[in-house]
């Protein structure tokens, strides 16, 4: 017996994928806020929704300042050392003048 497939609109079947895809994600969503509402601690913060004022965000924050200062104050003290060196180097090289 052969079983004859009718031919889909590919429309419809794109329709049909997202409706689902949607269902599934408001479901899932809708899940995770009942099941993390509870919850204190790092799984509390992690799914609250301003992720700027958690402890983790603040810390990746600061790192991240603290290593531009430091490259800052690296670089100048790089500029202020090739600055010197350049100096005493053409006061000891070029003749003075009397």
């Amino acid at each position: 017996m052969v079983i004859k497939w009718k031919k889909r609109n590919a429309s419809a079947v794109v329709v049909y994928v997202l409706a689902v895809s949607f269902l599934l994600l408001g479901l899932t969503g809708f899940l995770q806020q009942e099941v993390y509402s509870g919850m204190e601690g790092p799984v509390a913060e992690m799914s609250s929704r301003d992720y700027q004022s958690t402890a983790e965000f603040r810390n990746f924050i600061s790192s991240r300042f603290h290593s531009f200062l430091n490259m800052a104050i690296m670089s100048a003290e790089m500029i202020t050392t090739v600055i010197t060196e350049t100096v005493t180097f053409l006061t000891h090289t070029l003749p003075m003048r009397s």
